[in-house]
């Protein structure tokens, strides 16, 4: 088998998602080389939806990453809006059957972040705001902010106290 390019590959929603993700999991599993085991997927500026975009890429990204091997891990990163966690995996699974490819099964190495309504409720959770998944919380001014959310979110993870 042809050794992956890179370990993990992370397709995200918003700028917002690939700065939380991509710094937790550098901090969390990459640390000895991220600049080689992480790809980050952007996408470029788009009119619409960047949720449509994601989906749509999500498929692309499974059929390329089933005919070669281009990473170990697929992580994507999309907010659940009102919907929540399970109708925006159903959306995923759809978008892949309406393109003719198969949605992820648990033999995948397919991860789905969805934080719900937005990434902005695991920011305030993790500011130990009581939180709920309907009302919108405040963006952070600089994406960058997050990081010592996720320096919190690691340290929650490594002690298992999440």
């Amino acid at each position: 088998m042809v050794q992956p390019r890179v370990k993990c590959e992370l397709l995200y929603e918003g700028k917002q998602h690939t700065t939380f993700n991509s710094h937790f999991l550098k901090k969390a599993y990459f640390r000895d080389n991220p600049s080689r085991d992480l790809r980050v997927v952007r996408h470029g500026n788009s009119i619409g939806s960047a949720e449509q975009l994601l989906r749509n890429t999500n498929v692309n990204e499974s059929i390329i990453g089933r005919k070669r091997a281009v990473a170990q891990l697929l992580i994507v990163s999309i907010d659940g809006d009102l919907l929540g966690v399970n109708e925006r995996l159903r959306q995923l699974d759809k978008a892949c059957l309406d393109q003719g490819v198969p949605p992820r099964s648990p033999e995948d190495k397919v991860a789905i972040f969805v934080p719900t309504r937005e990434i902005e409720t695991w920011l305030a959770y993790l500011d130990e705001q009581d939180v709920d998944e309907v009302q919108k919380y405040p963006k952070l001014d600089k994406q960058r902010q997050c990081k010592p959310h996720v320096n919190k979110l690691v340290n929650m993870c490594r002690t298992r106290k999440l």
